[in-house]
């Protein structure tokens, strides 16, 4: 399991790397999410979302809710 989870904070950790534009004419992503989710890919009917740390937690910016703001604070600032 230690492995496992260093390895989980690791890929976290990198997303952090991948940069975001901050103008629309800029370079990187509009916006990025990291989303945990605990499988083992022989019993995919106990597959669940990871919710504690190492996962995003509430007032992270790569949280899924925190992606979907900006994805549509990034849609209107573009598109109206």
């Amino acid at each position: 399991m230690a492995i496992e989870l260093k390895a989980i904070v690791h890929c976290v950790s990198e997303l952090w790397n991948v940069s975001t534009r901050s103008s629309p004419n800029g370079s990187g992503l509009d916006a990025k999410t990291g989303i945990v989710v605990n499988m083992d890919n022989m019993s995919l009917t106990t597959t669940a979302y990871h919710e504690r740390p190492p996962a995003p937690q509430v007032g992270d910016p790569m949280r899924y809710d925190a992606f979907i703001q900006r994805l549509c604070s990034e849609y209107v600032a573009r598109f109206t």
